[in-house]
C-alpha cells in the first residue's frame, strides 16, 4: 500500500543517515507519523489529480474566479492606525501632535511655518507681512460656490454687542461673519492695516491682555498656541520667533477644501519661511501615498526579478528534455491566481486594503515560488522511485523504460510519478504553509 511504502522510505532514509532503525525518542516517531500521515493525504490528492488534470483545472479556475469577486469590495485603506506602522513615526507624531493641541475640535486647516534658516527672527515686519500673504492666499480658496471664510468656516458664535464694547474698540471690532480661527496676525485682529501701523512689535506680542476676536477656545490670545522657538532677552520678554502656527476651523469636513488649501499652500514661496507645511486629513493621505509608492515600485520590480529567476533557474541549457522552463511559467501563473484569491477572500470577509500589504504580494510569490523549486527537485529525487529504479539511468530513462518493457501507458507512468512526487514534497511545503501562516497571524 502507500503508507506502508512511505514508511519504509522513511526507514531507508533515516538508516542512509545514519540514524539506527530502533531506539527513537517518541517525538521522533510522532513527526514521522505526521509526516506519513501529511504525505499520504498529498499522494491521494496526487491521485485525483493525475486521473482528472483538465477537471482539476476547470476547478481551480472556477474557485479562484469566486473568490476574486471579493475585489469587489475593494477599498484602499489609509488610516494610519491600520498600516502597522511603528509607533515612533513621523506618521504618529502627527497624529499624536493634532490630538494634543485641537482639543475636541473635529474639523480644522493647520499650517506650519518654519523660519527659512537657524538665525532667521519672524518677528519682523517681513516676516509677519508674508504671514498675512499667506492667510490672504488661504481666504482665497473657493470650492464651487464656497470659500474658506465663508460659509465652510465655523463662524464665530459667542460674540455679543456688550462683549465687543468692551473687549475692542470700535476701530478694532471684529466682524460678525469673522470665522473660528488661531493665529499670531490674532494681535492686529488678522487686519494687515493694523499690523502696518503697528511701530512696535515687541510690545504689542508680549501684551498678556491682547484680546483674540476668532479662537474657539478664549479671548485672549496666546502665544505659546501659535508661535514656537521662542528667543527671551533678560527682563522675560520675548523678542525672537522661529516658528509659526496657523490654524482654521471649518463648520464641517470638507475634504475638497482640504485638497485645495493643502495645494495651493505648499506652491508658495517666501523670503523668511521655508516651504509651509499643511497639516489636514488630505495632506496626511497624500503622506501616506508618497510613503509606499517608492515601496510599491520597488515590489513589483521584485516580483519581476523572481519570475524571471524561476524561468532561468528551471531552464536547463545541456539537457532540453530536463529542462522545465514552462513549469516555471505555470508556476507563476499557479501563484498569481492564489494570490489574487486570496486577497479577494480576505476583502469579502471585511479586510482592508492598505498599501502595506501590497508587500505580501511580494513574499506570497516568494514562497510560492519556492515550493515550485520542491516539487521540481522532488521529480528527480531518486529516492522517490520504486524499486524497480535503475540507478545508471535519469528518472526521465527509467519512464521511458518502464514504458516500452513493460507496456504502460505514458498517462499511467506520469501519474504514478506525479503522486510519488506530492508524496514526498508535501509534507514540507504543507508544514511551511502552516508555519508562514501562523507567523503572519502573529
Amino acid at each position: 500500500s502507500v503508507q506502508e511504502f512511505l514508511l519504509e522510505k522513511v526507514v531507508a532514509r533515516q538508516h542512509a543517515m545514519g540514524a539506527p532503525p530502533g531506539n527513537k525518542t517518541w517525538l521522533f516517531r510522532l513527526s514521522r507519523r505526521v509526516e506519513a500521515f501529511i504525505g499520504i493525504g498529498c499522494a491521494r490528492v496526487a491521485v485525483f489529480v493525475s486521473r482528472w488534470p483538465k477537471k482539476t483545472i476547470a476547478w481551480a479556475v472556477l474557485a479562484c474566479a469566486v473568490l476574486c469577486l471579493g475585489w469587489l469590495r475593494f477599498d484602499d485603506d489609509t488610516e494610519e492606525e491600520n498600516l502597522y506602522t511603528p509607533q515612533h513615526t513621523r506618521a504618529f507624531w502627527n497624529e499624536r501632535f493634532v490630538e494634543d493641541n485641537f482639543d475636541d475640535h473635529d474639523w480644522s486647516l493647520v499650517v506650519l511655518l518654519n523660519r527659512k534658516d537657524g538665525e532667521t527672527n519672524l518677528l519682523s515686519k517681513e516676516a509677519i507681512g508674508e504671514a498675512f500673504d499667506l492667510y490672504d492666499a488661504a481666504l482665497a480658496l473657493r470650492t464651487d460656490d464656497t470659500a474658506l471664510d465663508d460659509t465652510s468656516c465655523a463662524p464665530v458664535y459667542w460674540h455679543d454687542d456688550d462683549d465687543d464694547d468692551a473687549l475692542f474698540p470700535s476701530d478694532r471690532r471684529p466682524h460678525e461673519t469673522s470665522c473660528q480661527k488661531r493665529g499670531i496676525l490674532a494681535y492686529w485682529q488678522w487686519n494687515r492695516a493694523l499690523f502696518e501701523a503697528d511701530d512696535d512689535l515687541v510690545t504689542t506680542i508680549n501684551d498678556r491682555n491682547a484680546t483674540d476676536c476668532c479662537d474657539p477656545t478664549t479671548r485672549k490670545v496666546d502665544l505659546a498656541a501659535v508661535a514656537a522657538k521662542l528667543d527671551w532677552d533678560d527682563d522675560g520678554r520675548v523678542v525672537g520667533i522661529g516658528a509659526l502656527r496657523f490654524e482654521f476651523y471649518t463648520w464641517e469636513e470638507t475634504y475638497e477644501l482640504q485638497a485645495k488649501f493643502d495645494k495651493r499652500l505648499r506652491k508658495l514661496r517666501f523670503d523668511t519661511f521655508q516651504k509651509p507645511m499643511p497639516l489636514t486629513t488630505y495632506g496626511i493621505d497624500k503622506n501616506y501615498d508618497w510613503a509606499f509608492a517608492f515601496d510599491r515600485t520597488l515590489v513589483l520590480l521584485a516580483v519581476v526579478v523572481i519570475i524571471a529567476y524561476a524561468h532561468i533557474a528551471l531552464k536547463d541549457f545541456r539537457s532540453p528534455e530536463k529542462s522545465r522552463t514552462n513549469v516555471g511559467t505555470a508556476a507563476v501563473v499557479c501563484v498569481g491566481m492564489s494570490t489574487a484569491a486570496g486577497f479577494g477572500l480576505a476583502l469579502a470577509t471585511g479586510a482592508g486594503f492598505t498599501p502595506s500589504t501590497s508587500v505580501a504580494i511580494f513574499m506570497v510569490f516568494g514562497i510560492g515560488l519556492d515550493d515550485s523549486f520542491v516539487v521540481v527537485n522532488a521529480i528527480d529525487d531518486p529516492l522517490l522511485d520504486a524499486p524497480w529504479y535503475d540507478p545508471a539511468l535519469s528518472p526521465l530513462d527509467n519512464d521511458a523504460t518502464r514504458v516500452l518493457d513493460s507496456g504502460e501507458s505514458v498517462e499511467d507512468v506520469t501519474a504514478r510519478r506525479i503522486v510519488r512526487t506530492l508524496r514526498s514534497s508535501g509534507p514540507s511545503i504543507t508544514v511551511t504553509t502552516v508555519t508562514d501562516f501562523c507567523a503572519f497571524q502573529c
